[in-house]
């Protein structure tokens, strides 16, 4: 009966992981594809319904830690493995041999954790995520009774393990997380199951994906190879030229100061509203093929200098992007650069301030008109 009931709660668990890859559309913008990561967790264990009514005396709750790694298969959905030790708990019982005396026992539980975390993002840092999967515990149960002598027994077998909590990447390179995690019935005849939870922190290194790698220049966008064909030389015939018109320089500063986000949550994809910011610029650049274009992305100071430094590039690149997806000649946009948070326009120590400094500054210097001619050719 016991082993259905598992199977039952193990189908259970494939269910639930396939319930957050369907609920979990956005992802931290720091996870990348492809991204390796190793860690470790320490907290606090308690086991439920570990003694029984009739122990004279009951430690229901532990010291647990555990290591783990993972691989981040897509932005939002990750392979976890790890070890845990989920510590011992403790319980007294009169002797059955010997009444009056007491009997010592100890179960303690370690085991290996195999499933999915689906993430969900809050801000660019920080989120949410939920786990799904399965504990292939081994419980060692020990003890001494008067009138038996020493007791021990072994047991193993497979849980299911269900879990969550909030992460915020620290850096670059270093994730925290505080997460909880409910092991059912862990243990057997011999050694009694319990239900198990979990709750700790932990830290973890990441490596490896398919970040892009951060520009430490100005970048010149310019096509990759360019085949000139050489063509017979036109005939001109002179027209009247109309006088040379000077175009002002056009400066654009888009930011968040007003409540609207420049990008999609948790990403570098350009938003509606920042498309829309965009049509008078695309509009100009139509209009005056003379004009070129300089792009400057920035941030707030929350986060790293290297995680601002790249978050700032890649914004500016995504707003080049954009305008070249829109028909703009690549050779046009001269300039396309990151600042960080370098450079603010306002206090980053209150939350209007910030808004402010998460910006992307486009200027289009001043240019004149070429003249007018037309070729006609033999």
């Amino acid at each position: 009966m016991k082993k259905q009931m598992r199977m039952k709660k193990q189908t259970l668990a494939l269910w639930v992981g396939l319930v957050l890859a369907g609920q979990a559309s956005m992802a931290l913008a720091s996870n990348q594809v492809g991204e390796f990561y190793v860690g470790g967790k320490a907290g606090l264990t308690q086991f439920s319904d570990e003694c029984g009514a009739n122990s004279l005396d009951c430690e229901e709750q532990s010291e647990g830690f555990g290591v783990y790694g993972g691989y981040q298969a897509l932005d939002w959905l990750a392979v976890e493995v790890g070890y845990d030790s989920l510590g011992k708990s403790k319980a007294d019982y009169s002797a059955l041999m010997k009444p009056g005396e007491v009997a010592h026992y100890d179960a303690t539980v370690q085991g290996i954790e195999l499933g999915l975390k689906a993430d969900y993002a809050l801000t660019e840092r920080a989120g949410l995520f939920a786990k799904a999967g399965t504990l292939l515990w081994q419980v060692e149960k020990s003890g001494s009774e008067p009138g038996l002598g020493s007791v021990n027994q072994e047991e193993d077998g497979s849980s299911l393990m269900l879990g969550a909590g909030v992460e915020y990447r620290l850096t670059e390179h270093w994730n925290t997380r505080l997460e909880y995690q409910y092991f059912n019935e862990v243990g057997g005849e011999k050694t009694g199951g319990s239900d198990i939870h979990f709750i700790g922190v932990g830290l973890d290194y990441r490596f490896g994906g398919a970040a892009q790698t951060a520009m430490s220049e100005p970048m010149d966008v310019r096509p990759v190879d360019e085949v000139v064909m050489s063509e017979p030389e036109p005939v001109m015939e002179t027209v009247a030229e109309p006088e040379p018109q000077v175009i002002e320089t056009y400066t654009q500063v888009v930011s968040s100061a007003f409540g609207e986000a420049l990008f999609e949550t948790g990403s570098t994809s350009l938003s509606p509203s920042l498309m829309l910011q965009l049509q008078p610029l695309l509009a100009r650049l139509k209009q005056y093929p003379e004009t070129v274009v300089e792009i400057s992305g920035h941030t707030d100071s929350k986060g790293s200098d290297t995680l601002n430094q790249r978050l700032s590039e890649q914004r500016a690149q995504s707003v080049a992007n954009y305008l070249i997806s829109k028909g703009v000649d690549p050779e046009r946009i001269t300039r396309v650069v990151g600042y960080g948070e370098s450079l603010p326009v306002a206090s980053n120590d209150t939350e209007s301030g910030r808004a402010q400094n998460r910006r992307v500054e486009i200027v289009s210097p001043e240019a004149m008109s070429s003249h007018s001619t037309r070729s006609d050719q033999e």
